[in-house]
């Protein structure tokens, strides 16, 4: 599961993860790890992981995800 947030730091006191930039619509991508119980998804804030992504880095993790999900689509999952 994954959660999109605005920076808790101030201005210039945070960087990109990725690229390193300053800014550029700088946010926090939070992850969660997730389990069905009775039929519901809870996650689990103990296995949360965070980190700052600008604009452009989070359309490039948007785009590597699609591409990775259309993989998937045509695999043939047994059922």
């Amino acid at each position: 599961m994954f959660e999109v947030r605005l920076i808790d730091a101030p201005k210039g006191c945070a960087n990109c993860a990725s690229c390193g930039c300053y800014g550029n619509g700088l946010r926090v991508i939070r992850t969660y790890q997730c389990s069905i119980i009775k039929g519901k998804r809870v996650k689990n804030k103990a296995q949360m992981s965070e980190i700052n992504l600008c604009r452009d880095c989070r359309r490039k993790l948007m785009f590597l995800l699609w591409e990775l999900d259309d993989e998937d689509d045509g695999v043939d999952q047994g059922k």
